[in-house]
């Protein structure tokens, strides 16, 4: 065999770590991987490699210059501040139109294109130098013949020349203070709005985007803090999950929506400010103040206000409905946690490569390709044919940054640019869930190790006291308690034996109380061990076999991925815990007639169908694609009808932490962003305007450190949603498989006694399923009525949604004649 460097290990190792379960299909057994949707990764190449040739074409052929985003740039091109002419001259100066005069000590107009780099601000007084328009002046000569001069054949009795002269003179300076400290900006008392003419006025020089993009060479130790902070408490929140879920997703929603209302309120606040008092304490820590100016500020801090209020009071509901319901997901997560925070410990390889690593690299990724558009942005020659006549363009003394290719085809390159670092992103996502859901399906067929429960340690491990003797224990198995609140329970203990005063003790402990007041007995430990082997087969197949299937996935994710998200949190807030789920027939179930009933029933109807058409564009095609080896077609087709069919607690506990995983995530990023704005805010070295390290655009860093906490907080609390659905997608799998096949692994308990084998599926997954971790999915919905396949309740919602519409239009009406126009349109049967 030949081999070529890495490549033949990369082959070696994929084939010794084939899993022996999967990939499969229904009806064959283990196959190779296969390389699906390869045109896409052709079209993949093809992008990254338009980025890289735009990004290189723009700094050695386009004179691109970081510094032209960030400083403003003068009537010569020079990028005040930095260019070598005007290096000692940081602020700039925008010239007042010559021939429109002042009105007291202000231009009445000002020339947009006669901008001048100064040392400082000008006062009262004094001059600057100012680049003035080009003057035409024509000058006409006669012919001293009256017959003409012969030109070439034609008679000229008169020539008309035209001279085009432009000149640099003096101006006389108006007020100015400096502004950002870059801009010299008119006094508050200047007519005309010359002020907001130079801040925010069309052909104002000042870029916003330039200011954000400087902040970032300054801001840089604060957002590497940021990003360690929200990996700690991500960390920190997944520890705590571990033992405390319940009572941790509690606090959180109760912290995240304290946090969310004062916002609210603290945005809402700044209709009662002054926004044109840019020195005002609430203006100078707003950050919608802080960015833009004037009324439009109010009014959209206002906005923002209402907004926050607004989730504030849908977090509010959501604590309510949590406090009935918080159980259900937090078995779930339980299950899911048994594999992150595995209890021998194998588990930490995992959580350094997959979530830790992959955060590091995604945020390395995006500030790269944002250092590359920047660059980008910047691109073009500094072109001084600034006069133009009859379409021909004539060298001038006023010099501007061209866009290369007649600027529409640069800025269709731009557009490209952006798609494909969206696809960039979408893809390092999609990557570290495939890896994710790569593990949970290999552990999830991992053979189960028992180990010892800490009590049984602690026993075990107990000091021997000084003065005692030695005593031989006998251990018994099963010791039947007779009275108490273990009555009738069989315990462990032992019997101890005392050579030397020859007495004999039985020892059972009967622990504290348990769940439904069941006395507490300690359960050895279930332990499947995570394999360094299945992270890095996961992530090679990802990158090579499997890139072309994820990277069509990209996009379809990226499009459908607010509606999926706006579904599941309103299947969340519209479902009512199972406890209190007494639903009866379809044609004997109540309509809800008021406002609320309709509203309740659309946003059911809507969760649904978003479910229906998109539930297989989101990460359970990956278990599919990692399962059953499929196409991009067949994995979102095979995910959306498992989901469908599943029914019964399966069905009703499928993407029931994605709402807990969005809180979660929140708490994180509005911790961590609102810690990194206080820094930048008011530590000395940050704020201080003489600082080499000072930030003058902490508002945008405020954003930056937002999308930074978001990368982080994700990777790391998308572990415990992406694990819950995994395991309760290959369970589904699994048991179809098994049900068909004796060969394959046991599931439960009584297939393992049945075929003299042992099961692989954890206890606490099958707790928390129930028998339908071996029944059918038909046979649990005829055995359960009320719990129905998500198709059949599509069709039922929608029933009862229309049905609550008509009832309140038609109040007044008998029940009869309230259902009758529906039956009369119902097609097929009503059963």
């Amino acid at each position: 065999r030949f081999c070529v460097g890495k490549a033949c290990w990369l082959r070696e190792c994929e084939l010794a770590i084939m899993p022996a379960v999967f990939p499969r299909a229904d009806e064959v057994k283990v196959k190779p991987l296969a390389c699906n949707d390869k045109w896409c990764i052709l079209v993949f190449a093809l992008v990254i490699t338009g980025m890289a040739g735009l990004t290189w074409w723009a700094t050695a052929k386009e004179g691109a210059n970081i510094e032209r985003l960030i400083h403003p740039v003068d009537y010569s091109g020079q990028v005040c501040g930095y260019s070598p002419e005007v290096k000692d001259k940081p602020f700039l100066y925008v010239c007042g139109k010559a021939n429109a005069g002042f009105e007291g000590n202000y231009p009445t107009q000002l020339d947009f294109q006669s901008r001048t780099c100064v040392s400082e601000c000008p006062k009262l007084g004094g001059e600057v130098a100012c680049i003035g328009k080009p003057l035409v002046t024509p000058y006409a000569v006669d012919s001293q013949d009256h017959n003409g001069i012969n030109v070439h054949g034609v008679q000229v009795l008169k020539t008309v020349t035209w001279r085009v002269s432009q000149a640099v003179t003096y101006q006389k300076a108006y007020p100015t203070e400096p502004f950002r400290h870059m801009m010299c900006a008119p006094g508050w008392e200047a007519p005309n709005d010359l002020r907001d003419q130079i801040i925010f006025g069309a052909a104002s020089p000042l870029s916003k985007s330039g200011e954000a993009f400087g902040s970032l060479l300054t801001a840089w130790p604060v957002l590497l803090a940021v990003f360690f902070i929200a990996t700690v408490l991500s960390l920190l929140f997944l520890l705590l999950m571990t033992h405390y879920a319940g009572p941790v997703l509690f606090i959180a929603i109760v912290l995240a929506d304290i946090l969310i209302f004062l916002l609210g309120l603290f945005f809402a606040m700044g209709i009662f400010f002054d926004p044109f008092n840019t020195g005002g304490w609430y203006q100078s820590v707003n950050p919608i103040e802080r960015t833009i100016y004037g009324e439009w500020a109010r009014v959209l801090s206002l906005l923002v206000g209402v907004i926050l209020c607004g989730m504030g009071v849908l977090l509010l509901h959501t604590l309510y409905h949590s406090s009935e319901r918080i159980d259900e997901p937090v078995g779930l997560i339980h299950a899911s946690m048994e594999f992150i925070f595995e209890p021998s410990g194998s588990s930490v390889k995992f959580l350094i490569l997959v979530p830790f690593l992959s955060s590091i690299f995604t945020v390395a990724m995006v500030g790269f390709a944002i250092l590359c558009f920047m660059l980008v942005l910047t691109a073009g020659p500094v072109d001084s044919r600034g006069i133009v006549i009859d379409g021909h363009h004539y060298p001038s003394m006023y010099k501007g940054i061209q866009k290369p290719w007649n600027g529409f085809g640069w800025d269709i390159s731009m557009f490209l640019f952006v798609a494909g670092f969206i696809w960039l992103v979408e893809l390092m996502v999609a990557v570290q869930q495939y890896t994710v859901t790569h593990c949970v399906c290999n552990w999830f067929f991992q053979p189960i190790k028992m180990l010892p429960s800490k009590e049984k340690e602690k026993e075990k491990n107990a000091p021997k006291k000084p003065d005692s003797h030695e005593v031989r224990k006998t251990p018994l198995d099963r010791v039947e308690v007779v009275g108490g609140i273990a009555a009738g329970i069989h315990k462990e203990g032992y019997i101890e034996h005392d050579h030397e005063t020859g007495q004999k003790k039985m020892v059972v402990y009967l622990r504290d109380k348990g769940p439904n007041d069941a006395p507490y007995v300690p359960q050895d430990l279930e332990s499947k061990t995570v394999e360094f082997e299945w992270i890095a087969a996961g992530f090679c197949n990802a990158v090579t076999k499997k890139l072309g299937t994820l990277l069509y996935f990209c996009w379809y994710i990226f499009i459908t991925r607010p509606l999926r998200v706006a579904a599941e949190v309103m299947r969340f807030l519209t479902t009512p815990a199972s406890h209190k789920i007494q639903r009866k027939q379809f044609d004997e179930e109540e309509e809800t007639k008021d406002i609320w009933g309709i509203m309740h029933g659309a946003a059911s109807l809507f969760a649904t169908f978003v479910n229906h058409e998109f539930g297989g564009y989101s990460k359970d095609a990956f278990v599919d694609i990692v399962l059953r080896d499929t196409n991009f077609r067949e994995a979102s087709k095979d995910a959306s009808e498992q989901i469908l069919s599943a029914g019964g607690v399966i069905s009703f506990l499928h993407g029931m932490t994605r709402f807990y995983e969005i809180i979660a995530s929140a708490f994180i990023v509005l911790l961590s962003t609102v810690l990194g704005f206080v820094v930048m805010e008011n530590v000395p070295c940050f704020s201080d305007t003489n600082s080499s390290w000072y930030i003058s655009d902490t508002s945008s860093m405020a954003l930056t450190c937002f999308l930074i906490s978001g990368i982080v907080a994700y990777s790391w609390m998308s572990l415990f949603n992406t694990t819950s659905d995994s395991l309760l997608y290959t369970l589904m799998w699994a048991r179809k498989m098994s049900a068909n096949d004796t060969s394959f692994p046991a599931v439960t308990r009584a297939q393992a006694q049945a075929r003299g084998t042992s099961k692989v599926c954890p206890e606490a997954l099958l707790d928390l399923v129930g028998e339908e971790a071996s029944t059918d999915p038909l046979v649990a919905m005829k055995a359960n009525a009320k719990n129905r396949s998500q198709a059949t309740r599509f069709q039922h919602v929608g029933s009862r949604f229309k049905g609550a519409a008509m009832t309140t239009m038609g109040a007044g009406h008998s029940r009869h004649d309230e259902r009758d126009p529906l039956l009369r349109k119902a097609k097929g049967s009503t059963t």
